[in-house]
């Protein structure tokens, strides 16, 4: 259920900065169909993530273990500190 509520709003976040910067969100081919491009597997991979982190909140409601996680994340991905040069 949890990963579901997170599908739905990196989803949201994630189709609507694809349509924005004109990323590919699928893809129809004759042999195939329609075959999802990274934008749904990049959503799988936020999806997961956050739903690890969230498990180091577990007294927290869904919206502020959510509000944490995306926090923590961030901190951990894009606040790197600059690596000293040799």
């Amino acid at each position: 259920m949890r990963e579901s509520q997170l599908r739905r709003v990196a989803g949201t976040i994630a189709y609507s900065m694809a349509e924005i910067f004109g990323f590919q969100k699928q893809h129809v081919t004759p042999a195939h169909g329609v075959v999802l491009s990274s934008v749904a597997n990049q959503v799988e991979n936020v999806v997961g993530l956050l739903a690890n982190r969230m498990d180091t909140y577990p007294t927290l409601s869904f919206i502020e273990a959510l509000r944490a996680s995306v926090a923590s994340l961030h901190q951990k991905v894009l606040d790197r500190q600059p690596q000293p040069q040799l």
